[in-house]
């Protein structure tokens, strides 16, 4: 042993620090700077990832509100184009009693006697049309929420034109009008006028005065005629004015279904 330690001590002066230095810690393969950037970098990644998969995902949203968007539209202006033809055959309904009321009032205002023309003009005096909206796609737009239009004037000519002139004819006119004929015009009629059943489908059909002579000299009836005209006069603005906004509603839908194309 004490001969292994001499032959230590006599090697030369390379060899021996050579194995001094056998004692000395080993250097990491890594330095430290370079596990950081790598740790840094699979951060990196991660992070690029999530924003990747976010992105795609907003996408992805985007579109299916798009889709559900286009498809609220089409079916809105589906709606909307059905609504034209109930007015439209409203207003043919309105024009006609407006008519036969004129024909009545002026026969009455001119003190003509009785004639028999008057009974199909007398029968109309209990109708007018009342209107009925198809609101299903409005509701549905309402339900998921109005933001769903991202057209912002589009937004606002829907809102207006169901909100405000439907609900003008539907709260107001026809409301007007069940108000009047069940206060005034059916107390006054049921004491003037006599009205025959249509047996075909059981309806109204003709009116027949049951004491023309007291009708023509009342003039409760006359004022009650001269109001219904007018009250009918003014339903029949209400109703073109809504057939032309939502003409012009459908117009801007188209351009903006076409702009999606």
């Amino acid at each position: 042993m004490i001969n292994f330690f001499r032959r230590i001590r006599n090697l030369p002066a390379g060899k021996a620090g050579k194995m001094s230095n056998d004692n000395k810690p080993l250097k990491p393969a890594w330095p430290v700077g370079r596990y950081a950037k790598y740790a840094i970098g699979e951060i990196l990644l991660v992070v690029v990832g999530i924003l990747i998969a976010l992105q795609i995902n907003n996408w992805n949203e985007e579109r299916k509100l798009a889709q559900m968007e286009i498809s609220l539209l089409n079916d809105i202006r589906s709606n909307l184009e059905q609504n034209i033809v109930d007015m439209e055959y409203g207003m043919g309904l309105n024009r006609n009693t407006l008519k036969h009321y004129k024909k009545i009032y002026s026969h009455l205002e001119k003190k003509l006697p009785y004639s028999k023309d008057l009974d199909s003009s007398f029968g109309l005096m209990i109708n007018w049309h009342s209107p009925f909206f198809t609101r299903t796609a409005y509701e549905t737009l309402k339900n998921k929420g109005m933001d769903l239009i991202s057209n912002k004037e589009l937004r606002y000519r829907i809102t207006e034109l169901y909100e405000m002139e439907y609900s003008w004819l539907v709260q107001d006119y026809d409301r007007g009008e069940w108000v009047f004929s069940q206060g005034v015009k059916e107390p006054i009629i049921n004491k003037h006028l006599r009205y025959s059943i249509n047996e075909q489908n059981y309806s109204f059909g003709t009116a027949i005065p049951v004491d023309y002579e007291k009708l023509l000299n009342d003039p409760e009836f006359l004022n009650m005629l001269s109001r219904l005209i007018k009250k009918r006069n003014s339903g029949l603005r209400r109703y073109q004015a809504a057939i032309i906004k939502t003409e012009e509603t459908i117009q801007l839908i188209d351009q903006e279904l076409i702009s999606r194309r």
